[in-house]
């Protein structure tokens, strides 16, 4: 029995001495620094408050340490002020154990700064339009701006995205300057078209932060202006439209039009193009500018437009006279001769109640052409006396945008089934007419 007690006490020693240091680690556990915010997201410059607490029940105090700062000794939590001012500075907050201890945490500090200019320049090119045909590189310049791991520039025209560039390889945390360059060629119908250099600093969070930070653009426009800027007219009708220079004087400045239309000079380096009777539905004039030994031109956008010859109602498989009630009919409205037949729109109303609508965006054709919408009816007692209308709309763009009607109507005549002969209450004689808006 001696024995056994002897060779017992080197176990329950060797559980006091696990028990205790699990004792102490659970100790240690709760004398790590707790952070909040537990990570910042700051601009350089920028006054933050950082609080720091801890669970500890034995220990001397709570303090920050940033830089050759310390705050003074406090008890279950301290609080710093901390401006940013440093890029390579990381705050501590430090659980004071004894002379000999401190529970350490570093406060997670990500510090960014947007840049100060975006620019783009043409390279090689000393200025005015581009040449057509022409091969240019532009170059974007960011310059002052952190991380630099973390910006993405991208080129976009009108909003589509053409080339973008990130830097993950330069690691530092310090402002540093970035380029881009984009190549493009040279084409007559990007003349206009403005070419955007857009810079973003994807941040990290929670959450997480995107910032558009700066966009700059560069304008590949023709220095010419047309007054009207668009055309929309009746087809016929005649047509006077200007065009001057917006910048240094061209070396000469004239109309494109083929064979239509007079040119003339007026004051001020204007040149006037004129057309008695515009006829052409295909016409797209343009102004041509020299400037030095690079030309461009501006479009001028003409939309013709021609109201319908006819509108009219049929009745389909209808030899005349009243419907029959209760019988299923096809109404047809043709429409004929009109353009653009794409902006155009159908609509059959009854009562000004709209019943069926047709369009025809699919026919981008610019010239006339004849469309039909079907209504499909059954003939009821009471429809007898009611006034159903076929109404065309042309829709034109503006501004101010433009609708042009024209409508045909017809007075449903309805033969009561059962009766023997036409009765007043039941039927109407047929009636088409026109109305115009």
């Amino acid at each position: 029995m001696r024995a056994r007690r002897s060779n017992m006490v080197p176990v329950l020693m060797l559980g006091l001495l696990v028990m205790t240091a699990a004792l102490e680690d659970a100790h240690a556990d709760d004398c790590f620094p707790e952070l909040e915010p537990p990570e910042v997201l700051a601009r350089f410059g920028q006054e933050v408050e950082l609080n720091c607490s801890t669970k500890c029940l034995d220990y001397d105090g709570v303090y920050w340490a940033a830089g050759g700062l310390k705050t003074p000794l406090t008890y279950r939590f301290a609080i710093l002020t901390y401006t940013v001012s440093r890029w390579d500075e990381t705050p501590q907050c430090r659980v004071r154990h004894s002379a000999s201890l401190d529970y350490i945490k570093d406060l997670p500090l990500v510090v960014y700064q947007t840049p100060d200019t975006v620019s783009i320049s043409v390279e090689s090119h000393s200025g005015g339009p581009l040449l057509e045909g022409g091969r240019y590189s532009l170059r974007c310049d960011v310059f002052n701006v952190a991380p630099v791991a973390q910006l993405t520039v991208s080129w976009l025209r009108g909003g589509r995205a053409l080339h973008t560039d990130t830097y993950e390889e330069r690691v530092t945390k310090t402002p540093g300057n970035v380029s881009s360059t984009l190549n493009i060629t040279a084409l007559r119908n990007d003349s206009g078209d403005v070419i955007t250099c857009r810079t973003t600093l994807s941040l990290p969070g929670p959450p997480a932060e995107e910032r558009i930070v700066a966009n700059t653009s560069v304008d590949l426009s023709c220095p010419l202006e047309l007054i009207p800027t668009r055309v929309v007219a009746r087809y016929g009708s005649r047509l006077s439209a200007r065009c001057r220079p917006t910048s240094s004087p061209p070396a000469h400045i004239s109309w494109e039009s083929g064979s239509v239309g007079q040119t003339s000079r007026w004051l001020n380096r204007t040149v006037v193009w004129t057309v008695n009777s515009l006829e052409d539905w295909t016409l797209q004039p343009q102004c041509l500018g020299t400037f030095g030994n690079t030309q461009c031109h501006v479009t001028l956008p003409i939309s013709l437009f021609k109201t319908p010859d006819t509108v009219s109602i049929s009745v389909e498989n209808h030899s005349g006279g009243p419907l029959l009630e209760g019988r299923r009919y096809s109404l047809r409205c043709d429409v004929f001769n009109v353009a653009p037949v794409a902006q155009l729109t159908v609509s059959w109303l009854r009562g000004g109640r709209a019943l069926h609508t047709d369009t025809y965006e699919e026919r981008v054709t610019k010239t006339p052409g004849n469309v039909s919408s079907t209504l499909n009816i059954t003939a009821l007692r009471n429809d007898s006396g009611d006034e159903i209308t076929c109404r065309t709309t042309l829709s034109l763009p503006g501004p101010p945008a433009v609708e042009l009607t024209k409508s045909t109507a017809l007075l449903v005549a309805v033969r009561c089934k059962m009766a023997e002969k036409e009765s007043e209450d039941c039927s109407l004689l047929p009636l088409v007419h026109d109305i115009i808006k």
